[in-house]
């Protein structure tokens, strides 16, 4: 049964079907089904954008059963174990076989200030636990799937001669980039979009983000 089956047995729209199809895994899972049940009941205050990292967490906290939780508190948990990976400071050093994929670099002349956008492969623990920190998300959790050969992480930056900033996280599965986050989670900007059209397109990927 398709994936859009699922979310329409539970009564959710179009776009949290959308948001949803980052899944690869066994569409009967228990867990699988009473998230898009979760999701579909708190759709009308939903933040699409949260619906992968929310997975993320039920999935690492090992969260089964949804009864009783209101979406308020599953942000919070979600955001207390955010935290909770920023302060582990016991990073174990591993690192791992990059993807074979090329990065990608272009410049940019904004307000007359020539910028570097560059999109680099994390190849180790502690620069994967510094992503994470420093964009205030979940990425270090992917350690054990970079390590695994199955994903890749990448992240993007912008420098110049006045800073140097972490803009993406970007995870790619395959030839597949399945989930591209800003700070906090933000969704990328039209210019970042850009950016990643024309690496895919130079490296041969698919954008595998629904209406992206």
């Amino acid at each position: 049964m398709v994936l859009k089956t699922y979310v329409a047995r539970y009564k959710g729209g179009d776009k949290l079907f959308r948001a949803l199809r980052f899944y690869g895994g066994d569409l009967s899972s228990q867990r699988f089904k009473g998230f898009i049940n979760f999701m579909a009941k708190n759709e009308d205050f939903l933040d699409f954008s949260q619906v992968r990292p929310l997975w993320d967490y039920a999935q690492n906290q090992g969260i089964v059963s949804f009864k009783g939780r209101t979406l308020d508190n599953f942000l919070e948990g979600m955001e207390n174990w955010h935290q909770d990976l920023a302060k582990n400071v016991n990073v174990k050093y591993e690192d791992w076989e990059g993807s074979g994929l090329g990065g990608y670099e272009e410049i940019r002349n904004e307000d007359n200030i020539e910028t570097l956008y560059k999109i680099e492969e994390i190849l180790n623990s502690v620069d994967l636990k510094r992503e994470g920190k420093e964009m205030r998300h979940c990425v270090y959790s992917y350690v054990s799937r970079c390590r695994g050969g199955g994903t890749s992480i990448w992240t993007m930056k912008k420098v110049n001669e006045i800073s140097k900033n972490n803009l993406l996280t970007i995870e790619i599965r395959g030839q597949d980039i399945v989930q591209v986050r800003g700070k906090c989670n933000r969704m990328a900007k039209d210019v970042e979009k850009k950016l990643i059209r024309a690496w895919a397109k130079k490296e041969g990927l698919k954008i595998n983000l629904g209406s992206f």
